[in-house]
């Protein structure tokens, strides 16, 4: 797990770790996933996607992001930042329970007015995020499947 400076301050003022998991968001999870044109993606968010396709994009990192892609405050607006976690936590749980042998990443970016969530496959020399994470003003966390989020961030946090 890899986060920047604005993201670490933010966790440290204060995130849920045990606050139940919204109705709203598990949906995009228990929908389940599908498997098209070697990408992964969240069988509920694909849906809502139309005319986007895998040429649209430079590689299957930047589709699989474009569609697994949401603003949690749109779904809970108390705490989108645990739920969040929680929802990252949530994905990880199933996915190494199905997808062990690929390691999905998760990425999440917050600024004043939302959090977003995006996950991709790890791909060799296939990238979503550039640089270093503190190059970023706002607030920037990655982590990959084989990571506990949650005993990560309680163990630094808490």
């Amino acid at each position: 797990m890899i986060l920047n400076e604005s993201m670490s301050d933010l966790i440290r003022n204060g995130v849920n770790f045990d606050r139940p998991i919204s109705t709203e968001i598990s949906g995009i999870l228990f929908d389940g996933f599908l498997i098209k044109d070697g990408c992964y993606f969240f069988s509920r968010l694909l849906e809502k996607v139309v005319g986007v396709k895998l040429e649209d994009f430079q590689d299957r990192t930047g589709y699989e992001c474009f569609v697994n892609s949401f603003h949690v405050e749109d779904y809970d607006d108390i705490d989108p930042v645990s739920q969040a976690i929680i929802f990252i936590a949530k994905v990880f749980e199933v996915w190494c329970g199905n997808y062990y042998s690929i390691d999905l990443r998760a990425i999440m970016s917050c600024d004043d007015l939302s959090v977003v969530v995006k996950f991709h496959v790890d791909r060799e020399a296939e990238e979503w995020l550039a640089g270093s994470l503190e190059d970023y003003i706002d607030p920037v966390l990655s982590v990959d499947s084989s990571e506990n989020i949650v005993a990560l961030l309680k163990k630094y946090y808490d």
